[in-house]
């Protein structure tokens, strides 16, 4: 009984640990995105860089509900002791879900001009390569978690979508092509009612 109630002692004691480190990301996340209006608001329509704030923040504040809803899984596959931090995979994730909340602040205004206009361009470019990082730097840091998949799983397709309806609303790409970018999102939906009807499910491939 007494190793069982340490155990549920550390699990508390890191999972706590675990949520002070949220409330840094969460607070650095708004430092950034005051930050980042402040800057917009000196190279673009003031009216324009509120709007890039309220829909960033829209962003981050899914991001963050996220993390949230999912510190108890911050355990590697199959262990249940929890890691008491988040990891250098973890934490790109986390970075490039802030990335992208910063590029869906350009949805619904007019594409940027002069050195603005390359601004979507690069902070994709940053979330690709977060992308591309995280996994190898989990692996080597033996910090593979429940937590980054599911971190991983969310922002897949939310990335793509945005960019996508960002490319379309810039005129760089064709309406057609937001087939591609709700694909994933549509096939999740499929498999949710496939699973409240008692049917088959397939899972769709990470590539």
């Amino acid at each position: 009984m007494s190793t069982a109630l340490s155990d549920v002692y550390h699990h508390q004691k890191v999972l706590s640990g675990l949520r002070k480190r949220w409330v840094a990301f969460t607070f650095a996340s708004i430092f950034a995105l005051g930050s980042g209006a402040l800057l917009l608001q000196t190279l673009w329509e003031p009216s324009f860089a509120l709007r890039w704030l309220a829909i960033s923040s829209t962003g981050m504040l899914y991001l963050v509900v996220i993390l949230w809803r999912n510190l108890d899984q911050n355990h590697r596959p199959g262990e249940g002791g929890l890691l008491a931090t988040f990891g250098p995979g973890n934490n790109l994730t986390l970075l490039r879900g802030a990335l992208l909340a910063a590029l869906a602040g350009f949805l619904l205004s007019p594409a940027p001009l002069q050195y603005l206009a390359w601004a979507p361009a690069i902070i994709y470019t940053l979330a690709i390569a977060a992308d591309f990082l995280d996994g190898y730097a989990a692996r080597v840091s033996n910090h593979v978690t429940r937590l980054g998949e599911t971190l991983d799983m969310s922002l897949d397709g939310i990335g793509i979508l945005i960019a996508t309806t960002l490319a379309i609303q810039f005129g760089t790409l064709p309406l057609w092509y937001l087939a591609v970018a709700l694909s994933r999102p549509l096939f999740l939906i499929g498999i949710r009612l496939r699973e409240k009807r008692g049917l088959m499910i397939h899972e769709l491939n990470p590539s």
